[in-house]
């Protein structure tokens, strides 16, 4: 099998070995610079001080919003192969690479993963790399062949045996550093799954975290206990600096994927806070880099400071208006060093801090609010819409140069190549808040409503611009039901979940959307609770029994009371005389959604929309 593949793969393996003489050579004349400066190290690290970090230009320096990324000197630097001994081919379990064909690979990994990756050494020798760890060298081969131009028909196979590998490793002990990079990867750039909550990254960002500690990657000193770590797993014969930034990087991602499922993140600790407060003070850490540390340091601490209070809705309120200015005066002291890439974390937090508290308010408020709680409910939401803007906005201009950006990328498989799906999780909850803003704002001619519709129709057509991407388009079916029901009065975005701090918002959107779906009573989504009416109806026969057409134009005739948490009343509420409710929407968002000769009904959204997930 293997001959047959390497005979149909000769062409690909031309291609391959037109890769350019020029960069070649600088990769090895880097790799002499880098040797002569060397100390005794681990081979498969020089001395490797230029790591590419997220710094960017501002738009008023180069036109745009977009990171710079990794330059190719940058780039040259990470992959200076020195491998005169290698082997031509690189097998793991029925899946071969040739050598030209893992340098694609690891080179479209550096054209568009790289600048997220700071944690990552210099990569001298793969095969050097695939003695040290396997995991790492197969884990970026597979990130570089996802989308790319022309290995891309090949992911499926790397990913099968990925897969066997990675199930392998997790089923001992990952005592290497190396290892536990690769694991970071796989948090940062997931697998695509049918739904969100399939994603096992959260599962496996514990695992992650688990490892680090057990390395002892969160202390100030490497103590080794004889007869308890073998010579190859010291942490001495790695660079201090990147093993201080593989911690870091198990910070971040434990904030982000708690903000995202509306957990508390599991390093919410004064020990781990002072562990990353020490790493960024060295001075090698990327100032633009130890300032999105501290911004999910604070971030962490208020939500601690939220989840062990009972406060009273001022307070609520203070709390995220406190943490919004200290935003604003951290940006102002270190406006020199403040890049898009900082930005877009800072709006992240203060969304999901005024969010948290919102819900913290509505939580203790079931039973309706006062004038004054409503008033402080309401100044919350419109405190998270500027960021939420600010964070969309962003988004486009990644969107807008993605194919500058990341050439070798196959074109509309994903809305933001190279990004981590952190960054689409948070466009999705940033179209969240501005849905949750329409909701709340009762006069349509508010002066910030065309700045938040403009934002939500942005957000909208991006995660429509990729019918490749199940994620992404399943996420756009969400926001497309919610986003028309709310904008034609004919649904209501209730407090279903408010368990989940800030994340509750997002949760009730897609329980929204589901149910204007009809997937109230599919038991693959999961059921309502069956409360009983007076009638003798359940919640669930009761919504099978709603008209959920929401055309303008189909007016039901029975009007139901309120019931449960589910507002019934809301949605089967007559559509005011809007043409077009989101009037500077563009008409392509209405196509193949409703039919004007026949009401839309649920039997045709299940054969519409099949998913019922926010992806």
């Amino acid at each position: 099998m293997r001959e047959n593949w390497r005979d149909l793969s000769d062409e690909r393996e031309l291609q391959a070995d037109r890769v350019s003489q020029v960069r070649r050579v600088k990769a090895l004349e880097a790799q002499v610079e880098q040797l002569s400066r060397s100390q005794v190290r681990n081979p498969l690290y020089g001395n490797y001080d230029s790591i590419p970090t997220s710094k960017g230009t501002t738009s008023a320096e180069a036109g745009s919003l977009v990171p710079t990324g990794a330059s190719d000197a940058n780039r040259d630097s990470w992959l200076a192969l020195d491998d005169v001994n290698s082997p031509p081919y690189f097998t793991l379990f029925d899946c071969v690479l040739s050598y030209n064909a893992m340098i694609s690979l690891f080179d479209c990994f550096s054209e568009g993963y790289l600048v997220h990756c700071p944690f990552l050494g210099q990569v001298t020798s793969f095969g050097q790399l695939e003695k040290e760890s396997k995991l790492l060298l197969w884990t970026i081969a597979m990130l570089g062949a996802r989308y790319h131009l022309t290995y891309y028909d090949q992911y499926l196979a790397i990913q099968a045996a990925h897969f066997r590998l990675y199930g392998h490793k997790l089923c001992e002990a990952v005592e290497h550093p190396l290892d536990l990079q690769a694991l970071l990867l796989l948090c940062t750039w997931p697998a695509a799954v049918d739904s969100q909550w399939k994603d096992p990254s959260w599962m496996l960002i514990g695992a992650a975290i688990s490892c680090a500690r057990q390395m002892g990657l969160d202390k100030p000193k490497d103590e080794v206990f004889f007869g308890t770590r073998r010579a190859n797993n010291q942490l001495g014969r790695f660079p201090p600096r990147l093993l201080q930034l593989t911690w870091l990087r198990c910070f971040a991602l434990d904030v982000q994927m708690s903000l995202w499922h509306g957990n508390l993140p599991t390093l919410a600790a004064a020990r781990y806070y002072r562990a990353v407060t020490d790493f960024c003070r060295d001075p090698s850490i990327p100032k633009d880099y130890a300032l999105q540390m501290e911004l999910h340091v604070r971030t962490s601490r208020f939500l601690l400071q939220i989840d062990e209070s009972l406060v009273p809705p001022q307070l609520a309120w203070t709390v995220a208006t406190t943490f919004a200015q200290d935003l604003a005066d951290l940006k102002r002291d270190h406006a020199q060093d403040w890049t898009p890439e900082v930005d877009l974390v800072a709006d992240t937090a203060q969304m999901y801090i005024c969010m948290a508290s919102h819900v913290q308010i509505e939580s203790r408020h079931t039973d309706g609010m006062d004038n004054i709680t409503a008033a402080y409910a309401k100044e919350l939401i419109q405190l998270a819409v500027s960021p939420a803007i600010q964070c969309t906005e962003y988004m486009w201009e990644l969107y807008s140069q993605r194919a500058s950006q990341c050439p070798s990328f196959r074109k509309d498989s994903t809305p933001l190549p190279g990004c981590p799906k952190h960054h689409s999780r948070m466009l999705f909850y940033a179209a969240t808040v501005l849905l949750q803003y329409l909701d709340s704002e009762k006069i349509m001619r508010h002066p910030r409503l065309h700045a938040v519709r403009n934002a939500f129709q942005k957000a909208h057509l991006m995660f429509n611009s990729c019918p490749l991407s199940r994620e992404h388009v399943n996420a756009g079916r969400s926001l497309d039901v919610a986003g028309r029901a709310i904008g034609r009065h004919q649904g209501h975005l209730k407090s279903n979940v408010t368990t989940r701090m800030g994340a509750s918002s997002m949760y009730n959107l897609t329980w929204l959307s589901s149910l204007l779906r009809g997937r109230d009573s599919d038991e693959d989504y999961g059921l309502p609770p069956r409360v009983m009416q007076q009638d003798g109806q359940s919640v669930a026969e009761l919504t099978n029994s709603i008209d959920m057409s929401i055309d303008p134009l189909v007016i039901p005739t029975t009007q139901l009371s309120q019931w449960n948490d589910w507002d019934a009343s809301s949605i089967a509420m007559p559509a005011d005389e809007l043409g077009f409710p989101f009037g500077i929407w563009d008409e392509a968002l209405y196509q193949d959604w409703l039919n004007t000769s026949a009401t839309f009904g649920i039997e045709d959204w299940n054969a519409a929309y099949p998913s019922g997930s926010a992806g």
